[in-house]
């Protein structure tokens, strides 16, 4: 009875193998290999149920008792087993094979990886939609690369904070000046000029990075910065005889009749401002909330800044005709900030369809800044009332931020919006300033805050 019983099954299940109804279960859209070849010396084509293995020459099938059974073991046939899905390794040339499975197109999860919708493109952002998750739009390619080179090159402009309201250029009424001597008594006299008259103006520069996108780990190694142009803000007065400013206590050298700075004939004033920047850093994305992105970064950081005051005086030589180098004089007020350490930020875009999208920046760097503060006094002739600078190291912090409306194509985005950026713990021009000349050499102020803003626009791709 139990032979029969056992024959039968055995019999049933070679059966279900033919069938040709039944096929092995695969990971769609991935081709499966097929052989419908009959083993040699097998009559029309038909597979044999039992025998030695997978073909002619096959190996030894393989046995397995059923559970709590104590007699002989029962061959394994060679059909799919477990609603389809065949043993691995083996393979009947007469009937349909397993799938072939790329393995390194394979997600954590055992499905195939899906590339990004929008040309597997990390900086224009990840579409959450219903097709697939965020983790395979983000971690697979559909073509299986796995790291490709990413670019970024734009404009950037920026503007520092207005200078202070230091008086520096008064003038005598034309009835108090008949002997062109005027009157020395300058802080009787109204001031039509100060520091703020020459705050720095909006400065356009480039903007540059390169780097290596690893799809599969979500990880961008960028190199790159930014660079302002150098460009000064001058403003010049002429009025012989008339112009006075109220610097005190002049070196020897630079008294003239009653002072190098009292009735003289023009007074320029010129401010000049610099800054760019250069960083690497490692970048981690693949957070994603429906249609918001999340992208967190560390690297290193190095930032130039520098800024000066130049007030270029000539007493005598428009008034009575004359070139005398020794009546004509440069002061000079100079902060400058060589800033390197590390720095964290990240990042959020809010999508708002697959084109249009809306970032958030943001950079806090921690800097060990050498801060030099320099004066100086040269008149024309070059004979120096001082000239004197001084380095000394403090602590110093950065921090950035930026909205951004973006504009997603293919490989590439498109994007414009406006940068704001804070440099705490720096020297700078204006706290070196100071009307006594004898005192001025002596300042060494580095606590100072500058603030930069203005727009960027770039255009970002991977290839």
């Amino acid at each position: 009875m139990a032979n029969r019983w056992a024959t039968g099954l055995l019999v049933g299940l070679g059966v279900a193998g033919l069938c040709p109804g039944v096929q092995a279960q695969g990971y769609p859209g991935e081709p499966m290999p097929m052989n419908m070849a009959p083993p040699s010396g097998m009559p029309g084509g038909q597979t044999p149920m039992f025998g030695t293995g997978y073909g002619p020459s096959g190996p030894p099938m393989p046995t397995m008792a059923p559970p709590g059974a104590g007699g002989p073991m029962m061959p394994m046939a060679p059909g799919p087993m477990m609603g389809g899905m065949g043993m691995p390794g083996m393979g009947d040339p007469g009937m349909p094979a397993g799938p072939t499975m790329n393995h390194g197109q394979m997600g954590p999860n055992g499905m195939p990886g899906v590339g990004l919708p929008m040309g597997a493109t990390y900086y224009p952002g990840i579409s959450c939609d219903n097709r697939s998750s965020c983790w395979d739009k983000i971690f697979f390619c559909e073509d299986g690369e796995r790291r490709r080179f990413y670019s970024k090159i734009g404009y950037v402009g920026l503007k520092r904070n207005s200078n202070p309201e230091f008086p520096v250029v008064s003038i005598e009424p034309a009835f108090n000046n008949i002997d062109g001597d005027g009157d020395p008594t300058f802080g009787l006299t109204p001031f039509i000029r100060s520091w703020n008259d020459v705050s720095g103006q909006l400065n356009s520069g480039v903007q540059a990075y390169i780097g290596l996108q690893d799809d599969h780990d979500g990880i961008i190694y960028e190199i790159g910065g930014w660079y302002i142009d150098n460009q000064n803000v001058q403003n010049t007065t002429v009025s012989l005889g008339r112009l006075n400013s109220p610097y005190t206590n002049a070196p020897v050298g630079f008294q003239d009749l009653f002072g190098l700075w009292t009735n003289a004939d023009l007074m320029q004033l010129t401010y000049t401002n610099s800054i760019y920047s250069g960083e690497m850093n490692v970048r981690f994305f693949g957070d994603c909330w429906k249609t918001l992105d999340v992208n967190y970064l560390i690297g290193l950081r190095y930032i130039y800044l520098q800024d000066q005051f130049k007030h270029y005086t000539v007493d005598d030589d428009l008034q009575f005709g004359i070139s005398d180098p020794t009546t004509r004089a440069t002061l000079r007020w100079q902060g400058e900030n060589n800033m390197f350490g590390g720095q964290v930020g990240w990042s959020l875009t809010q999508r708002f369809t697959q084109t249009w999208s809306f970032s958030w920046d943001q950079k806090i760097a921690l800097l060990a800044n050498a801060a030099r503060t320099k004066q100086s006094l040269i008149r024309d002739d070059g004979f120096q009332g001082y000239n004197v600078g001084e380095t000394s190291w403090r602590f110093a912090q950065a921090y950035e931020t930026g909205l951004y409306f973006d504009l997603n194509a293919g490989n590439m985005r498109i994007r414009a919006g406006y940068d704001l950026k804070i440099f705490v713990g720096i020297a700078s021009a204006q706290r070196q300033f100071n009307y006594n000349l004898e005192l001025g050499p002596t300042m060494r102020n580095t606590a100072d805050t500058a603030v930069y803003h203005g727009p960027s626009a770039s255009i970002e791709f991977v290839f």
